[in-house]
């Protein structure tokens, strides 16, 4: 995890919990970990994303352009050792280059037991989350 330059990573004394010591056991995956967009027509496609981590994370699903995709959640948490899916849909329309962005950050119930209510909060922290693209 990188932090920004202007803050310094947060020393948490909770249970000898700190963000940085989680990040190691951050394991998402995402099926499919590609968008193939095909012909000019709307298409509709749903991820899978497993977390595979022993604690919860909050992602948030970005799009390059956004006014194409429509995305069914886009800030959303998941218990750890578990999965969700969210569904993409791609509007009709010529074929362009376009990417999907998701963040992810651990969410420890010690550190910031209120992220889980509402997983937009998290993204506003100084914390740079980790980010895979589709």
């Amino acid at each position: 995890m990188y932090w920004k330059k202007k803050t310094k990573p947060p020393e948490f004394t909770l249970k000898d919990v700190t963000i940085a010591k989680a990040l190691p056991f951050l394991s998402v995956t995402i099926t499919p970990d590609v968008y193939l967009i095909t012909g000019t027509g709307a298409q509709t496609i749903v991820h899978k994303i497993d977390n595979k981590s022993p604690f919860a994370v909050v992602v948030k699903v970005l799009a390059t352009a956004p006014a194409r995709f429509t995305i069914s959640k886009n800030n959303f948490f998941i218990e750890g050792n578990s999965s969700s899916s969210i569904q993409i849909k791609l509007k009709t329309g010529a074929v362009r280059s376009h990417r999907l962005d998701l963040l992810f950050l651990p969410c420890i119930d010690t550190l910031n037991p209120n992220w889980k209510a509402n997983p937009c909060i998290a993204f506003n922290s100084s914390y740079k989350p980790i980010i895979r693209h589709i």
